[in-house]
C-alpha cells in the first residue's frame, strides 16, 4: 500500500459502484459511491447533513421493506456478510 509522510492513506472501500442517474437539478450523469464497511462503536446515530432526516438504526433483514434503490438490500446483505466473516 502507498505510504508517505505528508498524507493519510485510508484502506480501500468495500465496493465501488457506478451507475447513471437522472435528477432535476444536474440532469443525466454517472454517479460513483465508494462504499465502507464499518463497525459501530456506539448505538448513538446522529445525523450530521440536514439532508439526512429520521436516520435509524435499521436490521440487516429489514432493509429490503425499505423505500430504497433496488440494489441497496443485496448490498447491504453482502456487506453484512463480508463483515462477519471478518470477525
Amino acid at each position: 500500500m502507498f505510504a508517505h509522510p505528508a498524507v493519510t492513506v485510508h484502506a480501500p472501500p468495500y465496493a465501488i459502484l457506478e451507475m447513471q442517474v437522472s435528477d432535476s437539478k444536474v440532469g443525466v450523469h454517472r454517479h460513483i459511491d465508494l462504499v465502507y464497511v464499518l463497525r459501530a462503536t456506539s448505538t448513538d446515530l446522529t445525523a450530521q447533513l440536514t439532508e439526512i432526516r429520521g436516520a435509524q438504526w435499521v436490521p440487516t433483514a429489514d432493509v429490503a421493506g425499505l423505500d430504497t434503490p433496488a440494489e441497496l438490500p443485496a448490498l447491504v446483505a453482502d456487506a453484512a456478510q463480508w463483515a462477519k466473516a471478518r470477525r
